[in-house]
């Protein structure tokens, strides 16, 4: 009996659980996706950790430790759903004055409540001052994501260009900090969620950390990332950020975007480059590109900008561009420039046949196909694709190739340029018997595998 009763309560628990709704300080909310996730917490134990510096800051902070209140009284918001409390703060518990609660002897205000404002007061106490845009020129977006593009990859690439201290704003209405990431998890740190199992009762505005898996926390995050703040200056230099590549870029900014004489905010601003102004960037320095605009030789924060194009036509996965001859070498067959487009990660290409016709989307990429890269109507690179055995240049291996090759072998039938490069498909530099067995084997079975030499 008691163990029946016992499991009774515990789902009931879990059913409530579900239906705990996040803070709506700022966006209106969704119901929380239940997902599988760890507390780093355990319930009536001491925190043990995780612990991260971030410049002179502990976090988490020792005054708002998993277990405490984000709240003026330390204890449960009372009216937590409140009009007044989601506006002011001024008619419940919920904290927006920090640390007093009171407008007049408040040390910072941090114009938003419940885990919207512990997120800010994080981001506060790392650097210096909050994420409003009254300070717009000091942190900026790392990136978003839509509904439909939440994965596991995506967030876990895009949470990785941040680092611990950052404000993630989630789509349904949540916020959270990051404390720390790794290639396997992420631990968030954050208020009002419900408590993460720190406290027997799930009240509103309990502080806690959570650990993650990235399949895990894009779960949580399906209906997307709004933001992600970091700020320009992260104050400790052990933190590496992604390097940005070198190419083109286009400017996002709706005002346009600084030229400035240095990779800082604190130099001298050169020009402003107007909204969807496409530069090229030749030298990278963290989140700066080095650009030329206007004769003016200076550097960009790419943040608000997105890339366009790789300097030069640059494939990757199984096609590859030969550093012989230049030609763009595959043992794929009957592709479409859709699917041969996948393999340049974008990259502003024109795709023309070897009579110089532009391609349709039904054609398929062949041999002597011809591939440009072209930036607002300027050709700056080109190259022929090559593709193995395809020595007739209808973009599929078949009877009539198997037939030139052999013809060519002989000794009666003259192959040249990307044609005969396509014909020797064992690598050897001619066209040999080797070439004609393996043309003549793939009929037999069809194995792709038979060009790994190409």
């Amino acid at each position: 009996m008691y163990k029946r009763a016992l499991s009774l309560f515990i789902c009931l628990f879990l059913i409530a659980s579900v239906f705990l709704p996040y803070d709506s300080a700022v966006y209106a909310e969704e119901p929380e996706i239940s997902v599988k996730t760890e507390a780093v917490y355990a319930s009536n134990t001491a925190y043990t950790g995780p612990y991260v510096n971030v410049g002179a800051v502990t976090l988490p902070l020792a005054d708002h430790m998993p277990g405490t209140y984000f709240t003026r009284n330390g204890k449960g918001c009372t009216c937590h759903y409140s009009t007044d409390c989601i506006a002011n703060g001024s008619a419940c518990n919920c904290m927006r004055y920090y640390p007093t609660g009171n407008k007049a002897t408040c040390e910072i205000d941090l114009l938003g409540v419940q885990c919207f404002g512990f997120a800010r007061l994080v981001f506060y106490k790392c650097f210096g001052f909050i994420d409003h845009s009254m300070n717009s020129s000091l942190f900026y977006n790392v990136g978003s994501l839509s509904r439909g593009a939440v994965n596991e990859t995506s967030v876990k690439n895009l949470l990785r260009k941040a680092a611990p201290g950052a404000h993630v704003r989630l789509s349904k209405g949540h916020s959270v900090s990051i404390l720390t990431m790794d290639d396997d998890f992420i631990v968030i740190y954050h208020a009002n969620a419900g408590g993460d199992g720190v406290t027997a009762n799930a009240e509103s505005c309990v502080v806690s950390t959570r650990r993650y898996t990235w399949a895990a926390f894009a779960e949580s995050a399906l209906a997307g990332i709004d933001y992600i703040h970091m700020p320009y200056n992260y104050p400790d230099s052990s933190v590496v950020l992604t390097e940005k590549e070198k190419g083109y870029y286009r400017i996002t900014s709706d005002d346009g975007l600084r030229l400035r004489a240095e990779s800082n905010t604190e130099s001298t601003i050169l020009s402003v480059i107007p909204y969807n102004t496409i530069v090229k960037v030749t030298e990278t320095d963290g989140f700066w590109g080095k650009t030329v605009y206007e004769g003016k030789t200076g550097w960009i924060f790419l943040e608000y900008t997105t890339f366009y194009s790789a300097l030069v036509i640059n494939p990757s996965g199984n096609i590859q561009r030969s550093e012989t001859d230049g030609y763009l070498r595959a043992a794929m067959w009957r592709m479409t420039p859709d699917d041969f487009s996948q393999h340049f990660d974008k990259q502003s290409l024109v795709l023309k046949d070897a009579s110089g016709k532009d391609l349709a989307s039904t054609d398929f990429i062949a041999t002597g196909t011809k591939v440009s890269l072209v930036i607002e109507g300027k050709t700056l690179d080109s190259a022929t694709v090559c593709l193995a055995g395809d020595v007739n240049g209808n973009g599929r291996l078949d009877v009539g190739d198997y037939l030139i090759i052999r013809r060519a072998y002989f000794g009666k039938y003259t192959l040249s340029g990307v044609y005969a490069a396509a014909a020797d498909v064992n690598g050897s530099g001619k066209v040999d018997s080797y070439d004609y067995l393996i043309i003549k084997q793939f009929f037999r079975t069809s194995q792709g595998d038979l060009f790994n030499e190409f």
